[in-house]
């Protein structure tokens, strides 16, 4: 009788590989999943953006007309619960009612302030063009206390005065032409003050002139005397009351006086900066 067979360790091994294939791994532990409020209220909102997209029932309740088909309502298990959905969805309704309209009036007030001042631009340019307003040969140094200061009583005359804004740009550009708004004790003969006004020409005393107020208002008095000072270009007005020999050169200083007044006065439209073209 022959012996046994024995298997191979090929064999073997392959057996046991085998063996080790056909037996299934434990399963693995999964935590139950946790869903929090949070984000629940997450998944809600959601729904209720997507509902107001696409006009559905945020909470997917079927709207009874619509199960009947004949506009009547469907018979519901309580009539508790249909009033409380109805409630909600209305409140719903009406809160995003509100946002859309808060939304609408934002996009509005962001459009108005992107348009009215290119707006405004426009109409200041062309002004300014109409004013003879010569951006090239502008000049902006900065303000230093004293000469803001100097300003400031040049512009508190005019308010005194009653006179328009107008009025206190063409005076600031004349004052920064004749003495950098410093109160000068000389000048060129016997001139002296912020707008180097002469006593011998019948400006007033030598004190009187160096008396800021006292200058500015000597110097309003002579402007609003000019025929259409209002629509003339600055340095046509200024040059009328000073008699310069530099008779182009108050044209300098129109930007310069321009952000001065926008400065030291808090309700000054640009358009009200510079002259009305008749």
């Amino acid at each position: 009788m022959p012996a046994p067979r024995q298997a191979s360790p090929s064999a073997v091994s392959s057996a046991s590989r085998g063996r080790h294939r056909a037996v299934s791994p434990p399963t693995p532990f999964r935590r139950p999943a946790v869903v929090g409020t949070a984000a629940v209220a997450v998944a809600v909102a959601g729904a209720m953006a997507l509902a107001d997209i696409e006009g559905s029932d945020p909470l997917g309740i079927p709207d009874p007309a619509a199960l009947s088909g004949t506009g009547a309502s469907a018979p519901t298990p309580s009539g508790q619960a249909l009033g409380t959905h109805s409630s909600v969805a209305a409140d719903s309704a009406q809160r995003q009612a509100a946002a859309r309209s808060r939304a609408r009036d934002l996009l509005a007030s962001r459009i108005a302030a992107v348009e009215q001042p290119a707006a405004t631009a426009v109409q200041l340019t062309a002004l300014r063009r109409e004013c003879k307003f010569n951006p090239t040969i502008q000049r902006l140094p900065a303000s230093d206390p004293l000469q803001v200061e100097n300003a400031q009583t040049i512009i508190d005359a005019a308010q005194q005065m009653g006179l328009p804004v107008r009025a206190e740009v063409i005076a600031l550009a004349t004052a920064w032409q004749e003495s950098n708004l410093i109160n000068m004790r000389g000048g060129d003969r016997d001139s002296v003050g912020l707008f180097q006004q002469r006593p011998s020409m019948g400006w007033g005393s030598y004190s009187q002139v160096r008396n800021p107020l006292y200058a500015a208002q000597q110097f309003y008095d002579a402007l609003v005397a000019v025929p259409g000072w209002q629509t003339m270009p600055l340095t046509v007005a200024a040059q009328t009351v000073q008699e310069s020999a530099f008779p182009w050169a108050y044209a300098r200083w129109e930007q310069l006086a321009d952000n001065l007044v926008a400065q030291l006065t808090a309700d000054t439209a640009p358009t009200d900066l510079n002259c009305t073209p008749e």
